[in-house]
């Protein structure tokens, strides 16, 4: 019988974490506003295509800015050690996937490094 063992890790959302969040917010509410202003103030007859555009950016706001909620799954089955690393709790992509009786080393995984 194999072990089955997860554990849910969130990164830490500190100050700057904020910042960036409500920073895009606002930087595509803004842009998505001035859009839709000269839109309507020079081309009136093109409104429609203006409002859809504007809820596209805010749409797309939103989007990015979920996607700094990132969480880290370490699930060890058995002798295997799986790291994924999950997006707005939506996206999962796999990190590593391992098996623990050939480790050589511990350490901090850098990604993109050999």
């Amino acid at each position: 019988m194999d072990i089955f063992s997860e554990q849910l890790v969130r990164k830490d959302k500190d100050g700057l974490y904020l910042i960036k969040k409500i920073g895009l917010l606002a930087l595509t509410f803004i842009i998505a506003m001035v859009l839709l202003l000269t839109v309507l103030r020079f081309m009136p007859v093109f409104s429609m295509i203006g409002f859809l555009a504007a809820f596209g950016i805010m749409y797309l706001g939103i989007y990015f800015s979920n996607s700094l909620d990132i969480e880290y799954e370490y699930i060890v089955t058995g002798t295997c050690l799986d790291v994924d690393k999950i997006l707005a709790q939506k996206t999962r992509k796999r990190v590593i996937s391992v098996d623990i009786p050939t480790f050589e080393m511990f350490g901090r995984y850098t990604e993109g490094v050999n």
